[in-house]
């Protein structure tokens, strides 16, 4: 888990992070103009991102679920890059989550291009996950990235998942999460703290949140591997997570499909 115990200290109009994960760039399912769109959106609205993994398919000829006719690996790899300079280039980007289909080919090639490139440019590589302070106006956030575990059958089972692993982390003020595809700002979890020299009760906030995807699991001509598993239509967009007040609560971003 990345921990560079250290806070980014974000500006007065720099309370918003986009969490933008899941797009799935090579498989005939991303969708491209959205996902695009997307970017120009938050850099003209000047939020800071963190990626949160999977953003590329990773899936060569020889994988069992590789869909003929896919962009290749490298060109996935290029395109992906690119969205990292860009970003970076427009002074968003936060950090870099690698998911499980980054994680596997990396295991399979035994080389680490994202990690590398972020090093070069100086851009914080969160690995699987990570947790980062940000200091905003006169509070100090701190939130756990992680891209995510489990499956994205049902929502239910996904958010008791993730509840569950908010649980985990005390003293933190939000965890946010991929991989399942579903979008969703969740309840809070509040943890009740006692306040040994007052002696009163204090309750605290940590607000967990699904980054969806711009993946749709049905779309015309080959079938992928959700619908042929029968898993159910997910909005395509993205988390948008604000400071304000000593809380960090998020919304969801949804995208229409045209």
């Amino acid at each position: 888990m990345f921990d560079n115990h250290k806070v980014v200290k974000l500006g007065k109009k720099e309370d918003t992070i986009a969490c933008i994960g899941d797009a799935h760039d090579g498989h005939p399912n991303h969708r491209a103009e959205t996902f695009n769109g997307t970017i120009d959106e938050v850099i003209k609205n000047k939020y800071k991102v963190v990626l949160m993994g999977d953003m590329m398919e990773c899936r060569e000829p020889s994988h069992p679920l590789y869909v003929p006719g896919s962009p290749t690996v490298g060109e996935q790899m290029n395109r992906y890059l690119d969205l990292i300079d860009r970003l970076n280039d427009n002074d968003a980007l936060l950090g870099v989550i690698c998911g499980n289909h980054e994680h596997k080919l990396i295991e399979k090639m035994s080389n680490n291009e994202i990690e590398r490139w972020c090093n070069k440019i100086k851009v914080n590589y969160l690995d699987y996950s990570g947790v980062m302070d940000f200091e905003h106006k006169d509070h100090v956030y701190s939130v756990v990235f992680h891209h995510g575990f489990g499956g994205g059958a049902t929502i239910g089972g996904a958010a008791n998942a993730l509840v569950r692993f908010t649980r985990y982390f005390q003293n933190f003020d939000a965890v946010i999460m991929a991989h399942t595809h579903q979008l969703a700002a969740l309840p809070p979890t509040i943890f009740l703290e006692r306040d040994k020299e007052s002696h009163k009760m204090i309750d605290r906030y940590c607000f967990p949140a699904f980054t969806g995807s711009f993946f749709l699991t049905y779309d015309e001509g080959k079938s992928g591997y959700g619908e042929r598993k029968g898993y159910s239509p997910l909005p395509m967009g993205y988390n948008l997570l604000t400071f304000n007040d000593g809380l960090a609560q998020s919304r969801s971003v949804v995208k229409r499909v045209h």
